[in-house]
């Protein structure tokens, strides 16, 4: 039942402005899923950050058991950081492919802690790793902060 607003005329449908859609952004593709450029971009680099959290963990682990490292307990309280954050960072890059509201807000926030990683990297001299995290990271705050991006995930 459409509600009549005091003039007498329908009100507009919920999700929509003045009759118009009020999420411009949202492409639907062959699947009816949203398609666009931001959630594209996002969900590739969070992708890419929770796989190289997860490789570094499986390297730390490799190296623990080639090795015998100087702290056993440092060893593995760090395989088993890296493992449950690379996880945690994949959680969040399957909500961003599927269009959750909720990965948004933790995809912003993932790609504003990695900048000062990024920095870190750049300052210790690991150029090539500082450049390719802060330019990743920068290039999917602005999928996600652009009006497109925003747009896809109803903000």
């Amino acid at each position: 039942m459409a509600a009549i607003s005091p003039g007498g005329r329908a009100a507009p449908a919920p999700g929509s402005i003045g009759g118009q859609d009020a999420y411009p952004g949202r492409v639907p593709d062959t699947t009816g899923e949203l398609a666009t450029w931001p959630r594209v971009l996002a969900g590739t680099v969070v992708s890419l950050e929770a796989a190289a959290l997860l490789g570094f963990s499986g390297w730390e682990l490799y190296r623990s058991t080639v090795e015998t490292p100087s702290n056993q307990a440092v060893a593995q309280g760090t395989t088993v950081y890296f493992a449950v954050v690379g996880v945690l960072v994949a959680l969040v890059a399957v909500a961003v492919w599927r269009t959750r509201s909720w990965s948004h807000g933790a995809a912003v926030f993932l790609q504003l802690l990695a900048l000062p990683v990024a920095w870190t990297m750049a300052t210790a001299g690991f150029w090539s790793g500082a450049v390719l995290l802060g330019g990743s990271a920068l290039a999917a705050l602005v999928a996600l902060v652009s009006p497109p991006g925003r747009a896809v995930y109803g903000r």
